[in-house]
């Protein structure tokens, strides 16, 4: 495991080789909703477990939907984005190399 995030009752976890897991409560998994070309340099999830963010090797943040893997959102940063936190379901905090935070609308 390279990243791990929970928030109401959801794991989600990011693997070396890129895939990024759901787990159920029993603690297996429970679906892959997404893989990276490499591990993801960070991982979060929305308070209501509904959408998971990770940084990609690429400078990129992608922001999934949870129960389905579809892509809701994905933003190129200048620098490699290191940090992610949701401020609440709806906004994105991402820290970068270059000491940048962007705070970032995610659509619904």
């Amino acid at each position: 495991m390279h990243a791990a995030a929970i928030a109401a009752g959801v794991v989600v976890t990011a693997a070396k080789d890129g895939a990024i897991i759901v787990w159920d409560a029993a603690g297996k998994p429970a679906r892959t909703i997404a893989t990276h070309a490499g591990a993801p340099r960070a991982l979060a999830i929305s308070p209501d477990g509904a959408r998971v963010a990770s940084a990609t090797r690429d400078d990129c943040v992608v922001v999934w939907r949870a129960s389905d893997g579809a892509e809701l959102a994905r933003w190129t940063c200048d620098a490699p984005p290191l940090a992610l936190a949701f401020a609440d379901g709806n906004i994105l905090v991402i820290g970068d190399a270059a000491g940048e935070i962007a705070v970032l609308a995610v659509p619904p």
